[in-house]
């Protein structure tokens, strides 16, 4: 997506970048609510399958973000990017205190999370002026034909990052 976005600002790129992300939420989505009991029982958490098919919303929410926040960040506008992603992590840790003090340990967990996901969709969405919506359809080839090695590992890292939330969710 962030190949895509350097590009620049024609709506037909900013499809493309939608499309993408959106894909891979749809797909990454698809694939946790049909391994949601499996991956909870590797975790700890046999009971709690729910918050792996919730943990849907937060794909959805990061992948409907990625296009803005690409196109922040290739406009060099960081006092945007930093002011949105601060007011995310203060909102996502109020939050998660005041349910983790409620005893709702895994719950304060995922609401942080989505919550944060949250926060960075509106506020980059406002930071750009728009949503960046998906285009009809061929996106996700043109992506691909623009993919970088930097994008895999980007991805990698993210997921990998989200499966260290869940690791510590069943901890809880």
């Amino acid at each position: 997506v962030q190949a895509t976005i350097q590009e620049g600002d024609r709506p037909d790129i900013l499809r493309s970048a939608a499309g993408a992300a959106w894909s891979f939420a749809v797909l990454a989505g698809a694939f946790l609510v049909v391994s949601a009991p499996v991956f909870a029982s590797v975790f700890g958490f046999p009971d709690d399958a729910w918050v792996f098919r919730a943990w849907v919303l937060v794909l959805v929410f990061q992948c409907a973000s990625v296009p803005a926040q690409a196109a922040l960040q290739r406009d060099l506008r960081f006092k945007q990017l930093t002011m949105i992603q601060a007011a995310s992590a203060l909102g996502s840790a109020l939050v998660a205190l005041a349910l983790a003090v409620a005893g709702q340990d895994l719950l304060a967990l995922f609401a942080a999370v989505l919550l944060q996901a949250a926060i960075e969709l509106v506020g980059n969405s406002i930071a750009m002026r728009r949503l960046v919506l998906p285009g009809r359809g061929g996106e996700t080839a043109q992506i691909v034909r623009r993919s970088t090695a930097f994008s895999a590992i980007f991805a990698t890292s993210a997921a990998a990052n989200q499966g260290d939330n869940l690791v510590v969710g069943g901890f809880l």
